[in-house]
């Protein structure tokens, strides 16, 4: 077998070009457009909550707190540099791994901490300690509607 893929290796006579265009988008605007058709901004608004938002260094870096930053919340982001390696964590938003959350929740008497993977297609949350892992965005409504806080 190996024999075989040399022969079709140096059989090639050329490397293939491709020729692409990179292209630089700002996303949070379709971003904040497809969390809205399923949680409800206006809701988010009204509360005064103090929010604490972890990235884990990966792709959600300042839109989770772009989403909060438009309402009465106070809002505060961890791990907030972008970072290929996540800066050493794992980043999985489950309890195993959320304990610097867990600590800036309590530090600063938060109502509310949400954590995103690396990616950003899966959220955590919890509240005063109580954890809440979801697979889906909807956690954060469900957090926002049952957070502890003034309306």
């Amino acid at each position: 077998m190996t024999k075989r893929i040399e022969e079709l290796l140096n059989a090639i006579k050329e490397t293939p070009s491709i020729a692409g265009k990179i292209e630089n988008k700002d996303l949070l605007a379709p971003y904040l457009k497809a969390v809205s058709s399923f949680v409800d901004l206006k809701l988010i608004k009204r509360k005064h909550l103090k929010v604490i938002t972890d990235p884990m260094h990966g792709a959600a870096i300042g839109y989770i707190s772009s989403i909060f930053n438009k309402s009465k919340c106070k809002v505060i982001e961890i791990h907030s540099k972008a970072d290929p390696n996540f800066g050493g964590l794992h980043p999985e938003p489950i309890e195993d791994y959320l304990f610097d959350l867990k600590k800036a929740v309590k530090q600063n008497g938060a109502a509310i901490g949400l954590a995103t993977d690396g990616d950003a297609d899966r959220l955590g949350s919890l509240m005063k300690q109580v954890v809440i892992i979801r697979r889906t965005w909807f956690s954060l409504f469900y957090s926002i509607i049952y957070a502890n806080t003034k309306v």
